[in-house]
């Protein structure tokens, strides 16, 4: 847990106004893009706000790092898909300009992340769903301990307790892959948006098909958020079937190659231990071989134009 290293060291002589910037693009990240995000404006402004989150709940993140991680943002995806949630929101929030702006995080365990969008808009209000209720106790003790609160609700994504256009921000990190039926998912969310509203999803994929989601399935997935949600903010024209031939996109094989620390099994063993688990045989020893994708999409507003609208509070 508090670990500051990145697969890349950041040059930490860069004051941030110095850092380089840039726009993450959808779809599959590409290592060399990997390498200029961790040394970007935005991740370093991200992985100082962590740093410090960590640092002042490290106590009362003790159970949770147990059952997944307490520092998520040193986990190899998040450090890609972090910024691009972030970024997306910050598109938004720049366009429309909102006194009062409704996100959901679904699925969203214990992070830093919704704390650190609150911090950086007073408009924001986030709240955080999971399906497991002993998280609530964790968000208290954090919102007690901190500036910046979010709301949390436990709940099944499939069918949650919040009325309809409730959200004008939906995102949703590596989790609709681990779930069966992620079509009610995609239907809840559709609900749940307000017209106008932003849907940032993001999955694993598992290239050699020895964990959530086999690259098939994955594809199955995204032409399901396309069908419910037309209106694309950001994805990708090729198809995840085609992008994950390429051999220059980021995937954990090529991380556990630079730093192991990354990832979410202390070694090879447990990787496979867990493939086992759920009844996947893995094809050779060594680390599952998994990449992740990042889109964002949009529920169509009601005249057709591009503004958000909610509740009249945008």
């Amino acid at each position: 847990m508090g670990r500051e290293s990145v697969a890349v060291p950041l040059d930490r002589s860069l004051h941030l106004s110095e850092r380089c910037n840039m726009k993450i693009p959808a779809g599959i990240p590409r290592i060399d893009d990997y390498k200029t995000l961790l040394t970007s404006e935005d991740f370093a402004r991200i992985e100082q706000y962590s740093n410090r989150f960590i640092q002042l709940n490290r106590d009362r993140l003790t159970g949770y790092g147990r059952k997944w991680v307490a520092d998520s943002l040193h986990q190899w995806s998040r450090q890609w898909e972090y910024p691009f949630v972030f970024q997306q929101v910050e598109a938004l929030v720049s366009r429309t300009s909102p006194r009062r702006l409704r996100v959901l995080d679904a699925g969203s365990g214990v992070s830093f992340f919704p704390y650190f969008l609150t911090s950086t808009w007073d408009a924001l209000e986030v709240t955080c769903m999971d399906h497991d209720k002993s998280l609530a106790g964790v968000y208290s003790q954090i919102d007690g301990n901190l500036d910046e609160s979010v709301d949390f609700v436990p709940g099944d994504l499939r069918r949650t307790p919040f009325p309809d256009g409730h959200f004008q921000v939906i995102y949703c990190i590596s989790v609709l892959e681990h779930i069966g039926e992620y079509e009610r998912v995609i239907e809840e969310f559709q609900r749940l948006l307000s017209p106008g509203g932003l849907l940032v999803v993001t999955f694993d994929i598992s290239i050699d098909g020895s964990a959530d989601i086999r690259p098939k399935e994955a594809q199955h997935l995204l032409n399901s958020l396309r069908k419910a949600f037309p209106v694309v903010t950001q994805t990708p024209d090729d198809t995840l079937l085609d992008a994950i031939r390429d051999s220059d996109i980021l995937t954990t094989q090529y991380i556990a190659g630079v730093d192991k620390h990354l990832l979410p099994w202390k070694s090879p063993l447990v990787s496979v231990l867990s493939c086992l688990r759920n009844r996947r045989i893995p094809r050779r020893w060594g680390y599952k071989n998994l990449t992740c994708s990042c889109h964002a999409l949009a529920k169509e507003p009601c005249d057709g134009s591009e503004t958000l609208e909610a509740d009249g509070n945008v």
